[in-house]
């Protein structure tokens, strides 16, 4: 996989010019990308001392034994902070038997998480922390479903009143948000510099679940969560939808002064369909849930449908072969094909020269489904790889 960006109009432009991962909208880049690294949860050993130490900005960790971290800012930097779950040495995370009445020590909890079981979705529970039966690659593990402090602390899903609904948002199928962002949408008082606590809704329990400081959501219908901070408490609605099927044209709509992602294919080339699985929706949206942390009270605006992201197919005419082997050019081939295909962008017939930004109203965005990158540059002082 591969992501270019084609240019739109000078104001779009200069908001792009803070969003991560898309390249120059005066070029045509191309950044290799192997999958959404957004919000990653692994279930392999924990490296020594995670807890505390620095970070990348937004991820979720699960280690092996079933130990989750959360990547946190303190105002100024991300660090490791570990949020539920069992480890080899104390740990604040594990309740006492004696505050939940259980006679098993956590010592043999610890033994449970991570060995075999025979049947995804079974569970038991043992010192009061219940475990599920998971697929993990290829085998089938124990894994912490929840521990009476997490329980205690109502950071899971529960019998939870919402208050009334300050926000509605629009997600999909196998999407996720933070806490964060749900509470910077909500307007919710200092959720762009601290953590809300989300508490699911009694009704929604099997739309969504609270993972660490992510909102994930599991199925279609409204997702109602009740965000706390502080003494604060508000409620927001996220309306989970099934992904829009997927089309070769651009839905109606604004279609100006936004960013439209396209998931483009060869001839006779690999076809994923990755417009309609989720992974292009996962990464812009993410994308721009980023921003929204980032820059609270600014957003990116993406091209969307029914609220969700309205993702355009694009087969191009040639095969992978024939379109390396036309790549004679700074911009490479791409901008012509997709100029042919009816698309505003911002090059000349030959997709040889740029012209003016007036000419233009989006930013496009395009996933490749390839593995091939971009080559160097024809232009003096281009030497990068795409541009």
């Amino acid at each position: 996989m591969c992501i270019v960006c084609q240019a739109a109009v000078t104001v779009a432009a200069a908001v792009t010019s803070l969003v991560p991962a898309v390249a120059s909208p005066t070029h045509v880049g191309a950044i290799q990308d192997e999958a959404p690294t957004f919000r990653a949860t692994q279930a392999i050993p924990a490296p020594e001392g995670l807890d505390g130490s620095p970070c990348n900005k937004g991820g979720t960790f699960t280690d092996s034994d079933g130990v989750t971290y959360n990547c946190v800012s303190n105002g100024s930097k991300w660090r490791w902070v570990r949020v539920s779950g069992q480890s080899s040495s104390t740990s604040s995370s594990v309740a006492q038997p004696s505050k939940v009445g259980a006679s098993r020590p956590a010592t043999e909890t610890s033994k449970i998480s991570g060995s075999s079981c025979t049947k995804v979705g079974a569970q038991r529970t043992v010192g009061g922390v219940r475990f599920t039966c998971s697929r993990v690659g290829k085998k089938l593990l124990w894994r912490i479903a929840s521990s009476p402090k997490s329980e205690e602390s109502g950071s899971t899903t529960g019998s939870v009143t919402v208050p009334a609904i300050s926000a509605t948002l629009v997600s999909n199928i196998g999407n996720s948000k933070t806490t964060r962002v749900l509470g910077i949408r909500s307007l919710l008082r200092n959720a762009a510099t601290q953590i809300p606590v989300a508490k699911i809704g009694t009704q929604s329990a099997a739309i969504c679940k609270v993972n660490g400081e992510l909102v994930e959501f599991i199925a279609a219908g409204n997702c109602d969560v009740r965000l706390e901070l502080g003494s604060q408490a508000t409620g927001v609605r996220v309306v989970v939808k099934q992904l829009l099927p997927r089309t070769s044209t651009d839905r109606p709509g604004g279609n100006v002064l936004d960013i439209k992602p396209l998931y483009i294919t060869f001839k006779n080339g690999v076809d994923d369909r990755h417009d309609t699985e989720g992974l292009v929706a996962t990464l812009v949206t993410n994308i721009a849930d980023v921003f929204a942390e980032q820059h609270p009270g600014f957003e990116i605006r993406l091209d969307t449908y029914d609220g969700l992201p309205d993702i355009q197919h694009v087969e191009l005419p040639v095969t992978r072969e024939q379109f390396m082997a036309d790549w004679n050019t700074s911009y490479g081939p791409l901008p012509k094909h997709l100029l042919q295909a009816g698309l505003n962008i911002n090059v000349s017939a030959d997709g040889a020269r740029e012209l003016s930004y007036e000419n233009t109203n989006r930013i496009f965005v395009g996933i490749i489904e390839t593995s091939t990158g971009g080559r160097e540059g024809f232009l003096s002082g281009h030497s990068s790889s795409g541009c």
